[in-house]
């Protein structure tokens, strides 16, 4: 490569592919530690409805791509034949806009993978943003109940939140975390 004249095209398309691996990486490691502070705190109802959905989203997503980057290195493009080596930019292109259309497959069957990877990541925003609010206002109405029969006296909770506020909350960290996601790789 050192004697070829598009050795600048080929270094900068190495260093964008290897800056995506790593920040996927880093997405990946920085999800881990939240959850490493939600068991630390007991808190299992962030660890299902946070950690496992935002990992799931992270690995169906930009996982992939950091995998399609993995495996066309490690492809010889020359002994393929007159095949060319996919774009992987129109690829991940393809795999949000139009879902299951691949018009130069890396592998057999990526196109239904690829489907079913979004499909999947899809499913995961709404758990991310309904999930935690829905368990705040069923242990509300529990609270409520009990507090009614005389089971729980009523307290000035400073930990008491609305449900508005937990929706809220939540809504502002789903999209700043799928936003996140879209715009670090």
């Amino acid at each position: 490569w050192s004697e070829t004249t598009n050795k600048l095209e080929f270094y900068n398309s190495v260093k964008m592919k290897s800056a995506i691996v790593v920040g996927v990486v880093q997405m990946t490691l920085g999800v881990i530690v939240s959850c490493t502070n939600h068991l630390y705190f007991k808190d299992m109802k962030q660890v299902y409805f946070r950690f496992i959905p935002e990992l799931v989203f992270l690995m169906c997503t930009f996982g992939y791509m950091a995998m399609l980057i993995v495996v066309k290195w490690c492809t010889s493009w020359a002994e393929t034949g007159t095949n060319p080596a996919p774009s992987l930019l129109e690829t991940m292109t393809n795999f949000f806009l139009s879902p299951g259309y691949v018009p130069n497959p890396l592998y057999q069957g990526q196109a239904q993978v690829q489907a079913l990877l979004l499909a999947i990541a899809f499913c995961c925003v709404p758990v991310l943003l309904g999930g935690i609010p829905y368990l705040h206002k069923k242990e509300e109405k529990e609270r409520q109940r009990r507090i009614q029969f005389g089971e729980e006296a009523e307290e000035d909770d400073h930990d008491h939140h609305e449900f508005s506020e937990v929706m809220i909350h939540q809504m502002i960290h789903t999209i700043e975390y799928v936003l996140g996601c879209v715009s670090n790789t």
